[in-house]
């Protein structure tokens, strides 16, 4: 796709999902997601923290800018147990 296509289209959507050994690293990484998102320009994403089969999750997703996406991916979070990522 050319970047005249991908323009016409608008921002790529995006995703980056991690889960935690416990509820506290998981709280850390929202809370930092969260602060994040709300104090960027253009912040077309969400996060949000969820468990799921009794392992908490931290998810972000949208379309953010260029600028938000390397603002997330670069976020000292706790480490997580695995990081599922697509942009």
């Amino acid at each position: 796709m050319s970047s005249k296509e991908q323009s016409e289209l608008g921002p790529t959507p995006y995703h980056q999902v991690a889960r935690f050994p416990g509820e506290k690293p998981a709280g850390r990484a929202y809370n930092r997601a969260q602060e994040a998102i709300f104090n960027a320009e253009g912040r077309d994403l969400s996060a949000y923290r969820f468990q799921l089969s009794r392992i908490w999750h931290v998810a972000a997703g949208g379309c953010p800018t260029g600028y938000m996406r390397s603002k997330i991916a670069a976020m000292p979070w706790p480490p997580p147990m695995h990081i599922v990522t697509r942009a």
